[in-house]
């Protein structure tokens, strides 16, 4: 009786922890020596303390780590949970997303970088791709339209603050996006060969996407003040020439840096033989 008062209450706290994080919990009884089923009335009563919707399944699984088809069973069922809860918050944070923009505010605003940011990561957990790709891309446009706008307004005293942070965003940013693109493109040439059975050597949309996105990302934010010098004079009385001059070197280190990001993930995902047919070799992004 006092192992299953002390079992009842632990299950109570795991219960009420998940609720303040509106998730569920399961309860999985680790078994062994040739255990094969629970008592029913203490199923029973630990699945009426299991706090979920009456239409949710409350799982009580009896699992031996030994046995390999015990441990799918408790893989697939985490992983069918985890995916339902990821796919509430991705429903959750695209509402809030859609309205802020039917409100007009949080446009192009560190917000919604970071709500499209989130939106992709958690389509990620659940293995969505596409769906990453384009919350990715979402959140690497945003970033890319404010550089990139003469008139942009900021606070002359956070400016280069924010510039630093927006460009390691947008780095951050731009590797996701051409990683998801080129496998992509390898999971397309997998699949052409396996149908034909042959290997075969071609491009792919994939990859001239990817290609083309590191052209415009070095496009987009090569210069080191995006694309409103008249800030330098304005800049340099508030920081001082020395600063400014400084900022331009760590600036064009950062360039640079993104020539060699970019070669090292066409080294690890697409062929060098390809690459070089269509002008894209490593080498030539290390030569930069």
């Amino acid at each position: 009786p006092t192992e299953w008062q002390a079992c009842c209450h632990s299950v109570d706290q795991v219960v009420s922890a998940a609720r303040t994080r509106k998730a569920r919990a399961i309860v999985v009884v680790i078994g062994g020596g040739g255990s094969t089923a629970l008592p029913e009335d203490r199923v029973a009563a630990i699945r009426r303390r299991l706090d979920s919707h009456p239409q949710d399944p409350k799982y009580v699984v009896l699992c031996d780590v030994e046995e390999e088809e015990d441990l799918k069973t408790l893989h697939t069922i985490l992983h069918e949970m985890a995916v339902e809860y990821y796919r509430a918050q991705i429903q959750k944070n695209t509402t809030k997303t859609t309205s802020s923009s039917s409100s007009g505010s949080g446009i192009g605003s560190n917000g919604s970088v970071r709500q499209a940011i989130k939106i992709g990561t958690l389509r990620e957990f659940c293995q969505d791709w596409n769906g990453a790709l384009q919350a990715y891309r979402s959140a690497y446009d945003l970033l890319a339209d404010w550089f990139s706008t003469p008139g942009r307004q900021t606070q002359t005293k956070t400016y280069l603050q924010d510039t630093r942070e927006m460009l390691s965003v947008a780095e951050t940013l731009m590797t996701k996006i051409g990683l998801l693109l080129l496998m992509q493109h390898n999971w397309a040439v997998k699949q052409e060969q396996q149908e034909s059975h042959q290997t075969m050597l071609h491009s792919t949309p994939q990859l001239q996407d990817a290609i083309q996105l590191f052209q415009h990302h070095i496009n987009t934010f090569r210069l080191p003040l995006g694309r409103n010098p008249s800030l330098v004079k304005t800049l340099e009385d508030a920081y001082g020439v020395d600063l400014i001059e400084m900022f331009d070197s760590v600036h064009w280190y950062w360039v640079s840096y993104q020539y060699k990001k970019f070669a090292k993930l066409l080294m690890e995902h697409a062929s060098s033989s390809l690459l070089q047919q269509l002008g894209a070799h490593p080498s030539y992004y290390l030569a930069c």
